[in-house]
């Protein structure tokens, strides 16, 4: 499994955005969980708390198809690592992308 962290500058959730839910590179993109506002909505935190970098880009890249169970568990050592004390909340976008191999 491959696992790829990228911080995205304030300003860059536009690009951000596109990039994770174009179509053209991909057999099907689906909203797993979310909404398209949060890359923005975290652009806004950043500035008012004058930041320099509004969201995180995480790729999972599993050399097979897991299962919601192992996704969680996936998603959950993410969290952790990145946030210990829980605050992430519901506060992400997953997408997830199949690709054509």
């Amino acid at each position: 499994m491959i696992l790829k962290q990228t911080r995205v500058q304030v300003g860059g959730a536009g690009s951000l955005l596109a990039h994770i839910t174009n179509e053209e590179d991909n057999d099907l993109v689906t909203v797993l969980h979310g909404n398209e506002s949060i890359p923005r909505d975290g652009d806004i935190i950043a500035r008012m708390n004058n930041r320099k970098y509004g969201n995180r880009h995480i790729v999972v890249s599993p050399q097979f198809a897991l299962s919601p169970e192992q996704l969680n568990f996936v998603l959950a050592l993410v969290f952790d690592e990145l946030d210990p004390q829980g605050g992430i909340g519901d506060d992400y976008l997953l997408i997830q992308h199949d690709k054509p191999r």
